[in-house]
């Protein structure tokens, strides 16, 4: 992400990340391709490391993850 979000949010803005987690189901799924995903904690470090944080996070379905982030 890069500092995007902190660009092209107003402050106290809000955006929803939804992703493919590296983990035990996505590696079920897609096996060696799995490793293209990221892992949760290092959606939340790079989420957090370009200024906003994040609100909360829930699954969609066993493969998905949808993390809500607020600018600060």
């Amino acid at each position: 992400m890069n500092g995007e979000p902190k660009r092209v949010l107003a402050a106290e803005g809000r955006m929803v990340l939804v992703e493919h987690i590296r983990d035990i189901p996505n590696f079920i799924a897609f096996t060696p391709g799995f490793m293209h995903f990221m892992s949760e904690k290092e959606w939340r470090r790079v989420a957090t490391a370009s200024d906003p944080f994040v609100t909360g996070s829930f699954r969609i379905t066993p493969f998905v993850e949808v993390f809500a982030l607020q600018r600060g």
